[in-house]
């Protein structure tokens, strides 16, 4: 089975150094998380950061979407982490989250939300910065 992947380009949601200032897209097919961030490293650079308010207003305006899609959170033990090993420093959790049974963050109008890393979800990549 052919699957083909349709990509919406979002901007400044990266928190790397690699990631500031750059584009972002947003992949509607549905993955499990691993292989989300997989396809992003592959392909991209990385499952997409949310590092302030500003940006999840400025992902709003492009791709407002209510349906669950995978960001590069996730629970290490007890700690937040972003894919790239930086520590969680701002978050927008959504009212009772995160939820201590599940290790994956995903986003739906600009809420996070803790799910099963296991459900397949579109997901937010990072595009290396094309800038000096």
């Amino acid at each position: 089975m052919k699957v083909a992947f349709a990509p919406v380009l979002v901007m400044g949601l990266c928190i790397t150094a690699s990631c500031l200032a750059a584009e972002n897209v947003f992949i509607s097919n549905k993955l499990h998380w691993q292989k989300a961030l997989s396809y992003c490293q592959t392909h991209y650079r990385d499952l997409s950061y949310v590092r302030s308010d500003a940006e999840v207003t400025q992902l709003l305006n492009v791709m407002n979407t209510k349906q669950m899609s995978w960001i590069g959170l996730s629970r290490h033990g007890s700690s937040w982490q972003w894919t790239n090993g930086a520590p969680l420093t701002y978050h927008n959790w959504a009212p009772g989250q995160p939820h201590h049974d599940h290790n994956c963050v995903s986003t739906a109008s600009g809420l996070w939300y803790t799910n099963d890393c296991n459900a397949n979800q579109p997901f937010y990549c990072c595009l290396p910065s094309s800038r000096p």
